[in-house]
């Protein structure tokens, strides 16, 4: 190929191509942190004048065939550095910093090889969008441009953030996408399968700026597509042909397989809070699988049953969407429609199970992760009593006034583990305080004393806590939930994520902070008396504890109600 180039030479459509990218890439930067701009200007100083630091790496004004010919000249075999790594490696040499053993060989002669014989340049990209028109549109929340029985597509322009770019989202929702740890297991299996399928055809998309994904979770499979406005009708169609009529070849299957075997097999040995926590999702959060379940329940499954489900799933859809970006109405509704009429979806939105945080019952058992670690670990999760903004408001509060004296007596002042952490933590829409611990030689019966200890202490430090003793922690609490979202893509989730829980009016933060605002100190003392009063889940590991059938011992949990 290298060959080709040297002798028939770059051609210039290719330099123009990669320079548009390169401009729409300047011109549309997103806000990130000012740390990292700063941090990437000043490394610019080093390579480009002090003018151009901020193009520098950005400018392509015009191709030198003379530079491409010398940047060829030095493409050979001769400099050629290859490396191999591994375990068993045996060096003659050690390096300096890891004492490493390597070894350096130079190759004199290269043996010879034919290329590959449909070995090729790409062809012109049809991705990369040639409409950048920034649309000036007033910003306002999600309304529902379709609201059918078996499709809805709610729309949120928006010109503020100066680029024109879109971020959709589509859930295509089945009732029995998990109501078995094996259908759970295939929705994943068909979601992976359909981004690794689409992994060779969608690379042009990607360069031009187009970035898609496809995910499972409890109530079927979300396709996510973020990128410019133009052209983006192409990568839906090109999906959703894939999703409907694409090959799911066997070796393509099993490839898909065992990366999701080895991701649930390999669970165990990851780290044990994260242990602890899927641990606490998998008893309080319906439907749910735990890894253990989802690799059991796939072992068995050839490409065959996938073909299957995949017919399965998209014979009985309810399609939710979501548009957020700089576009029209009617372009927000064509494209829409481009997915909802290929795919056709039948049912309507009561046929799809609700996601349900449970109560914690009065005689909940321990848990016990699935876990190889050697270390020693305890969560306590002190539930709410229910669902309601009340008492959503009252534990964000109490859990920014936990974290610190939390962290304080039993990290710092008793060095009781070296992971120690408290604070508020919602299952969906339950809240809850969650108490984490993980020692590398304290025992469970001593964490849990010295957990009961600092309990005790906290109970008489709320007892006397009066309204300027809470006004900053209500007020750090308020100000996160009212924070600007830094992106496009974060605005989108945040969004996304309302929907997923019914909350339409797309306004749960701001009610939310307007009751962290009003609470008063006896509210919190009231709101913490009954949290101490309510049954926690407990969770426990050891090294050489049998994990728990977290589904069996769970299986009489109720659902936790919205209010009492």
């Amino acid at each position: 190929m290298i060959a080709r180039i040297r002798q028939q030479g770059i051609e210039d459509w290719r330099y123009e191509e990669q320079a548009s990218l390169s401009e729409q890439q300047f011109r549309f930067q997103q806000r990130g942190e000012p740390i990292h701009l700063a941090s990437r200007l000043a490394m610019n100083m080093a390579h480009y004048p002090l003018e151009d630091v901020q193009y520098g790496s950005y400018r392509m004004e015009g191709l030198d065939p003379g530079k491409v010919r010398e940047l060829l000249s030095s493409l050979t075999p001769e400099s050629l550095l290859r490396v191999y790594s591994g375990p068993d490696v045996e060096g003659e040499q050690r390096s300096q910093w890891f004492d490493a053993p390597y070894t350096l060989t130079a190759i004199q002669h290269w043996p010879q090889a034919e290329p590959l014989p449909d070995l090729a340049l790409p062809e012109r990209n049809p991705y990369i969008a040639e409409s950048l028109e920034l649309l000036d549109l007033e910003t306002r929340d999600p309304v529902a441009l379709i609201d059918g029985e078996h499709y809805s597509l709610w729309y949120r322009p928006d010109s503020e953030f100066g680029t024109p770019r879109v971020e959709w989202r589509f859930s295509l929702q089945n009732p029995d996408a998990s109501s078995s740890a094996r259908d759970a297991a295939l929705a994943r299996l068909l979601a992976g399968w359909l981004s690794d399928s689409l992994n060779e055809t969608l690379y042009p998309a990607r360069l031009a700026g187009q970035d898609f994904s496809a995910y499972a979770h409890a109530r079927g499979i979300t396709l996510s597509l973020s990128g410019w406005r133009d052209q983006q009708e192409l990568v839906l169609r090109r999906a959703v042909e894939q999703l409907q009529r694409g090959d799911i070849a066997s070796d393509a299957f099993a490839r898909v397989k065992m990366g999701l075997e080895r991701e649930w097999r390999n669970a165990p040995q990851s780290p044990l809070y994260e242990q602890m926590q899927s641990t606490l999702g998998a008893a309080l959060i319906r439907p749910q699988w735990s890894d253990a379940a989802l690799l059991d329940a796939i072992a068995p499954l050839g490409v065959e049953d996938l073909r299957e489900f995949r017919t399965h799933f998209l014979n009985r859809l309810y399609i939710e969407s979501m548009a957020v970006g700089n576009l029209t109405p009617e372009q927000a509704r064509r494209k829409g429609l481009t997915v909802a009429n290929a795919l056709a979806p039948r049912l309507e939105d009561t046929a799809i199970p609700e996601l349900k945080p449970l109560d914690v019952p009065s005689s909940a058992p321990a848990l016990h992760p699935h876990s190889t670690r050697n270390d020693v670990a305890v969560l306590r999760y002190l539930q709410g009593p229910d669902r309601s903004l009340d008492s959503q408001a009252a534990l964000a509060v109490l859990g920014q006034m936990i974290d610190t004296p939390f962290y304080a007596q039993l990290r710092t002042e008793e060095q009781l583990g070296y992971i120690v952490s408290a604070g508020y933590q919602p299952l969906l829409d339950a809240p809850g305080i969650n108490l984490l611990i993980q020692s590398p030689s304290a025992d469970i019966d001593k964490i849990q004393s010295r957990i009961d200890a600092f309990l005790i202490t906290f109970d008489a430090r709320i007892a006397q806590v009066d309204d300027e003793t809470i006004t900053p922690y209500r007020d750090a609490v308020r100000d996160r939930l009212l924070q600007r979202d830094p992106s496009l893509s974060s605005l989108t989730n945040r969004l996304w994520y309302e929907l997923a829980y019914g909350h339409t009016e797309f306004d749960r933060r701001e009610r939310l902070a307007e009751r962290v605002s009003q609470l008063d100190a006896a509210t919190l003392r009231q709101a913490w008396q009954s949290l101490r009063a309510a049954p926690a889940q407990v969770i426990t590991y050891t090294s050489g504890m049998s994990p728990s059938d977290v589904s069996a011992l769970t299986k009489d949990y109720q659902p936790l109600p919205e209010a009492r």
